[in-house]
């Protein structure tokens, strides 16, 4: 008999991160244990390396994800556009999360956010959500 996470069933995760001074391996370990998470909402600090992974796609990491929401509340675009997007587009070009619905997005600032919001839009349509306050 295998060993299964303890969170093998959750299917929601909300996380409001404060202070994040690990790797990216911390999410890696943390969504590796969570294999059905359909809804997830994080928020996150600045320079917080969250890595949307290739290595993710072949451990079953958000096969089932419906919904991502990402609050970036102290990520101007231009960070966001750097060090986010580019994973995000990667992920989510070749339609592995068959059953995916809605990725919202949420930055500090509201301007200078066409680029990025004309990028993921490209890739996911109607099921962006850009979110400016």
């Amino acid at each position: 008999n295998e060993l299964q996470s303890p969170f093998v069933r959750l299917q929601d995760l909300t996380m409001d991160i404060k202070d994040f001074r690990g790797s990216s391996n911390a999410f890696n370990w943390l969504f590796f244990a969570m294999p059905n998470l359909r809804n997830v909402s994080i928020k996150l600090p600045e320079h917080a390396n969250l890595i949307f992974q290739e290595s993710w796609k072949r451990c079953g990491i958000f096969r089932y994800l419906r919904t991502l929401r990402l609050e970036l509340p102290q990520t101007c675009p231009e960070d966001f556009s750097a060090e986010l997007l580019p994973d995000l587009e990667r992920y989510f070009s070749d339609g592995y999360c068959a059953n995916f619905e809605r990725l919202e997005v949420q930055l500090r600032e509201p301007y200078n956010s066409a680029a990025p919001k004309a990028r993921l839009f490209n890739i996911l349509g109607g099921k962006l959500r850009w979110v400016e306050c």
